[in-house]
């Protein structure tokens, strides 16, 4: 009985650092061209670099790079064209990489941004 109790101790008490070992990067719900989108991010370390990358199924290439991100979020200008299929990958300073499902970036009618 006392080893299951120590054993039950060890796993709680790792539960915390556990945690921070799981990076996690939403898909963001609407993408609009010229339009800022919020992207929101969990767990991982600080600090952060986030690629915002075409799909292969997208004939407009795009790669944008955003270093030392801290925090849980970023708010990207969305300066692509609409119909631009993209991707978000999200690496924290230990090396784990976190990636988005494809979105859709949707016409706004503004180009001001492009």
């Amino acid at each position: 009985m006392r080893s299951l109790a120590v054993f039950t101790i060890l796993a709680i008490s790792l539960v915390p650092s556990l945690a921070t070992k799981i990076l996690l990067i939403n898909t963001p719900a609407s993408a609009v061209q010229c339009v800022p989108t919020t992207i929101t991010f969990s767990g991982g370390q600080e600090p952060f670099t986030l690629r915002i990358t075409d799909s292969a199924t997208n004939n407009q290439p795009i790669t944008e790079t955003f270093t030392g991100l801290t925090g849980t979020s970023f708010t990207w200008s969305t300066n692509v064209l609409a119909g631009t299929v993209a991707a978000l990958k999200l690496t924290d300073s230990d090396g784990l990489t976190a990636f988005s499902a494809p979105f859709v970036v949707q016409n706004s009618g503004d180009t001001s941004c492009l």
